[in-house]
């Protein structure tokens, strides 16, 4: 049998006003069985149409120009993830030398008030670089930037043995003012003369209304600012040149932030954000150093600062230093942490050109009207219901805040709302000297996104998956090949004012970025998307040539004359794939009978062991359960039980029976779904499901294809967006953006569109949207 590739190897206006002062049935499966067969989930024989109608289409790229700008439909995700995969890319060196101004100070007593330990830091610093948007476009970023620290960090305690025991304690406080602007489409450097002039560079101040009305379309202002409060106590052991530690955290923290952004001549986005949070950590790490005491950097640390410090300055050699220590010490780091929390949203679409509008503006930016959004976040303090349960009276009471609050503005807010969320991670990290550097992540999330006015609140569990792999990382300039992959499931439902809620739907989102990787690499990224969508309602009969990817089209092959070259190696590809279901094909995955699930997860199967199985179904009764009875004799009538296509060494009867008792497992984990009265609880398990919690083993894509084949094909959506930068002489390069059902008539696209939204709404701001 030929191996596929498995599924998932893979006070706040003191705040406020601190930045702006600064511009700102069978045989048991075992578990080692159960991750084989993820392996085996793949590609599938013949089969004929078994749709009439859909098929794909391509989405024009929008042409609204600017940062947060909806180019073809991107989420903020996607954005997110793009931004990124674009930052290893040094994107000044591509243009021209980034224009930086060291405007730095700190101050560091050990000793403050006679408090040993105590000590304070502060710093403002003013920077330019430059970033791409997704479509190619340039955008010149100015940044000016306070901090204040205050710390206080006991000195380690021996308790015998090289063991230490250590406390930190510290309040934080970060403000930031950013002021983004689109250059369009520029390549040299030649272009940017004025602009690249530091003494040009643009901040928010004076924060009047002539100033906010100058904004050019596309011109994005950002005033964050971060209030962290916690304590960390900490013990670690040293032996061998190797450090043992485990800490833990529990803190608070408090971001307010504030957006401007022209979206055109006559439109002016106005949000502000507040996020107030509680944070708990655990953490273990162990690090070794890969040369002798002696010769270690830690050693020759002092020296080499004075040596660089005249140079580049002493904060800089610091910096310098801390980078090749950490390149040359081999590291495992784990931990866990739970962020739970509120986040409110209100935003304002303004008329720029509308002096009253402008005026009322900049007074509620300078503080002239901070009372207003002092009440705000006194709301915020005074939320005291858990995550699961945000009534819809909260909501009513931040819309009439925001009715009163939108008279001072001489407007309505667009929108106004909140959102209760609970986020349960955990992550490991592996570094290894000059070869790999691995980050995996993975967790659940909860959200309750609430909008003021008693509108439908949406309730979403997400369960995600993050991995990005560096391979021969190189100080500074970074790693020479990487891949970051994300997979995330959505499982959520809908309450409307009535009270009534609906159903779960389901999304799922998957995001796949790589550098200096081959043209087989860019196309697995394609063929395991397409190994989803072309089961759209297969009933376990073949694939649906209606919903099949483009392959060819996409991403043209090579061409034969490049012989040896046929994989050469691109300079970036990038893809993001979103499949949706509706509440209705939720509703047909959860009610599909045992017997039409074991024959959709057998279609599903590479062809060697699909073909095999669905012979061994055909002699086979199923139960309600899953389970399949047969006889060897009735199976060695239509298998040939002397043949390895499975496994050299391995018997065909024994992965026959491995095969039937993970699919009896998948029908037993969609009834556990379907057996669950309470809609929330339903979404939850769901989202459980596709992570890989249920007891088939299968997870995100490999339970999708399963999946996919019981619903209806005109109750999914999907869009696709991929993208190789090849950087090959005479070589295209590919690029496109595909819908399908993604009309306004289509439920499940509406459901997705609902989602991003949301999510997009009330997420922290990424680097180049608001």
């Amino acid at each position: 049998m030929n191996k596929m590739k498995g599924p998932d190897t893979v006070k706040f206006p003191g705040f406020l006003a601190a930045a702006l002062l600064v511009g700102l049935a069978c045989a048991p499966l075992a578990a080692a069985g159960a991750e084989a067969l993820n392996g085996l989930v793949a590609m599938a024989g013949p089969g004929a149409a078994l749709m009439e109608k859909g098929g794909w289409q391509t989405v024009a790229v929008s042409t609204v120009q600017g940062p947060a700008a909806p180019l073809g439909g991107q989420s903020a995700d996607e954005i997110s993830f793009w931004e990124k995969m674009q930052a290893k890319f040094d994107v000044n060196k591509d243009i021209c030398d980034k224009a930086k101004i060291p405007l730095s100070f700190d101050v560091s007593p050990t000793d403050l008030m006679g408090v040993e330990g105590l000590a304070v830091g502060a710093g403002a610093g003013l920077h330019r670089d430059f970033r791409r948007f997704p479509d190619g476009r340039l955008a010149l970023t100015d940044a000016v930037a306070l901090r204040l620290n205050l710390g206080l960090e006991t000195p380690a305690l021996e308790a015998g043995a090289g063991v230490s025991l250590g406390l930190k304690a510290g309040v934080r406080l970060e403000g930031e003012s950013v002021v983004i602007r689109d250059l369009g489409y520029v390549k040299s450097c030649g272009q940017l003369r004025v602009l690249l002039n530091p003494l040009k560079i643009k901040t928010i101040l004076p924060l009047n209304a002539e100033h906010i009305s100058g904004m050019q379309v596309g011109e994005l202002w950002k005033m964050p600012v971060v209030f962290w409060a916690g304590i960390t106590p900490s013990v670690g052991a040293t032996a061998y040149q190797t450090t043992v530690s485990v800490s833990f955290t529990s803190a608070r923290e408090y971001v307010p932030t504030v957006s401007l952004f022209r979206r055109s001549g006559k439109e002016l986005r106005f949000r502000l954000r507040i996020d107030r949070a509680v944070i708990r950590a655990a953490g273990g790490s162990v690090s070794a150093g890969l040369f002798p005491e002696h010769t270690a950097l830690d050693a020759i640390q002092p020296q080499l600062e004075s040596y660089l410090g005249g140079t580049v300055g002493v904060p800089a050699a610091k910096k310098i230093v801390e980078v090749f220590k950490n390149y040359l010490t081999a590291s495992f780091n784990l931990s866990l942490g739970q962020r739970k929390g509120q986040r409110i949203l209100i935003e304002y679409v303004l008329d720029p050109t509308d002096a009253g509008q402008m005026e009322a503006l900049a007074a509620l930016l300078q503080g002239g009207q901070l009372d207003n959004l002092r009440q705000l976040a006194k709301m915020v303090t005074a939320w005291r219901y858990l995550p699961g349960h945000a009534s819809i009276e909260s909501a009513q009471e931040l819309d009439r805040l925001q009715a009163k609050w939108g008279g001072r503005l001489e407007t309505d807010p667009a929108y106004a709302g909140m959102d209760a969320y609970n986020d349960h991670a955990h992550s490991v990290d592996l570094h290894v000297p000059l070869i790999t550097d691995q980050r995996n992540a993975s967790g659940l999330r909860y959200d309750r996104f609430a909008p003021a006015g008693g509108g439908a609140v949406m309730t979403v569990y997400h369960k995600y998956k993050n991995r990005d792999s560096d391979f021969f990382p190189v100080p500074v300039a970074g790693p020479l090949i990487r891949h970051d992959s994300s997979r995330n499931a959505y499982a959520l439902t809908t309450r409307s004012s009535s009270a009534a809620v609906s159903g779960p739907a389901l999304v799922y989102q998957q995001f796949e970025s790589e550098m200096r990787h081959h043209d087989h690499s860019a196309r697995e990224m394609l063929e395991e998307a397409n190994n989803v969508v072309k089961y759209a309602g297969a009933k376990g009969d073949g694939i649906n040539p209606a919903t099949e990817l483009p392959l060819d089209s996409i991403h043209p092959p090579r061409p034969p004359a490049s012989g040896a070259g046929q994989d050469h190696v691109y300079g970036s590809t990038f893809m993001s794939f979103s499949l949706a279901f509706s509440t209705k094909a939720v509703a047909d995955i959860l009610a599909a009978p045992a017997g039409l699930i074991v024959k959709s997860f057998f279609n599903a199967l590479d062809a060697a062991a699909g073909g095999i199985m669905m012979k061994v179904l055909s002699v086979s009764t199923v139960d309600e359960n899953g389970g399949l009875s047969y006889s060897r004799r009735d199976v060695a009538g239509v298998v040939d039980l002397t043949g390895d296509e499975f496994k050299p060494g391995f018997g065909i009867m024994d992965m026959i029976a491995k095969l039937c008792a993970t699919a009896a497992r998948v029908a037993a984990d969609i009834a556990g779904v379907r057996a669950i009265a309470d809609p929330d609880q339903k979404a939850e398990r769901l989202a459980r499901l596709m992570g890989g919690e249920g007891s088939s083993g299968l997870a995100y894509t490999g339970l999708l294809r399963v999946l996919i084949q019981l619903a209806e094909p005109a109750d999914i959506a999907a869009q696709l967006n991929f993208r190789a930068d090849k950087k090959i002489k005479g070589e295209q390069d590919s690029s496109a953006r595909l819908a399908l059902n993604g009309g306004p008539d289509s439920e499940a696209a509406a459901v997705q569109r609902g989602l991003e939204l949301n999510n997009g709404r009330y997420s922290n701001p990424s680097a180049l949207s608001d």
